[in-house]
């Protein structure tokens, strides 16, 4: 039985969860104030037996241990106990995003730091911090493309595609807008509506021409494009790796030195034709979790799909319920206590002034 007993509380225990279970710490107080109490109790009978006086009632002990336990419970309702649940229909509405990420050899120049590629992917990661509800997907680029995240709600998921993505997974080499555009507004071809956007981070030096005519047809299929110029206007190096193995910077076949520039005009022509806005990053951080709040996110949402959660009940009424009891409980006692030894002076002075009356007469 006892097996049972400790067995049946251990799984009522964990059925047992916690709003804010910070506040059980403040539990560690209640042997201090039970300890506090007793050392009262004790003091007051001692200077009872020195002084003469009459000792405290023994009722004290117990009107102290209702107000301790009166603590405990008051602890115990703020941290908030629930148990039991019930199911929730959650609605979420929000934005289809692709992201477009550039791929291409000119974004390991290190105007940008570290380099273009790296704080572009750190700025992603701060983006898929601050979506709400919105789905994401993500179409990495250089010559060509491909998807390499769907659109998903699971921005973990995002996360994980993300860090994997290097220079050098797509060939041919270069950059292609074209490219990416189309393949976005294909991949969107599952959904309708004017919450459909692509951002698109690139030093924007489209080598093969395509991005206006592709943005055009975005614009017709619905699709706002986000432009982010990712280089500074007066460029850099790109840095790659020569036949012997050392670092190098790229070079024309006339021997020079490439100069990798932003390419800002055709961005801000995309993002001016489909109804979307551009952003041109110099040399720091570009804020594309800002960007995104002040521009992306104020389309037009859509209900993206809906889920269950499970909601606990809270359960606070039940140790502040117990608390109050106790509170009125150790008042009563503290009354109680007082009340009769009062009465009972009373009745010892009104039995002397009789027996005063009495041999008087």
């Amino acid at each position: 039985m006892h097996l049972s007993f400790v067995k049946l509380s251990n799984e009522i225990i964990q059925m047992i969860t916690w709003e804010t279970p910070s506040w059980l710490l403040a539990l560690f107080a209640a042997p201090l104030w039970a300890v506090f109490f007793a050392w009262v109790g004790i003091r007051r009978r001692r200077l009872a037996q020195v002084f003469a006086l009459e000792a405290p009632a023994r009722g004290r002990y117990a009107q102290g241990a209702c107000y301790v336990l009166c603590f405990v419970f008051v602890v115990l309702a703020l941290a908030g106990p629930r148990w039991g649940y019930h199911w929730q229909n959650v609605h979420r509405h929000g934005i289809d995003i692709f992201v477009g990420l550039d791929l291409s050899r000119s974004m390991l120049a290190e105007d940008v730091k570290p380099n273009r590629l790296e704080r572009a992917k750190r700025e992603v990661q701060d983006l898929l911090d601050a979506l709400g509800a919105d789905r994401i997907g993500i179409i990495p680029f250089s010559g060509g493309s491909f998807v390499s995240c769907p659109l998903t709600l699971d921005h973990e998921v995002a996360r994980m595609f993300l860090d994997d993505l290097r220079v050098g997974q797509i060939e041919p080499g270069g950059t292609d807008l074209g490219s990416v555009i189309s393949r976005a507004v294909k991949s969107f071809e599952d959904t309708r509506g004017a919450h459909r956007a692509l951002i698109l981070i690139t030093d924007g030096e489209d080598l093969e021409g395509h991005g206006i005519v592709a943005a055009l047809k975005a614009k017709e299929a619905g699709v706002k494009i986000f432009c982010v110029g990712i280089a500074s206007q007066t460029g850099a190096p790109v840095p790659v790796l020569n036949e012997e193995g050392h670092s190098s910077f790229l070079k024309d076949r006339q021997g020079r030195t490439v100069i990798s520039k932003l390419g800002g005009e055709s961005l801000q022509k995309i993002a001016l034709d489909t109804g979307g806005a551009y952003l041109q990053v110099g040399g720091g951080a570009f804020g594309l979790a800002g960007f995104y709040k002040n521009e992306i996110n104020k389309m037009e949402k859509k209900e993206l799909g809906g889920s269950r959660k499970k909601v606990y009940e809270n359960r606070f009424q039940w140790p502040l319920s117990v608390a109050l009891l106790l509170a009125v409980a150790g008042f009563i006692m503290e009354n109680r206590v007082s009340l009769p030894r009062w009465r009972w002076r009373r009745r010892e002075k009104g039995a002397g002034r009789k027996s005063d009356a009495a041999m008087a007469i």
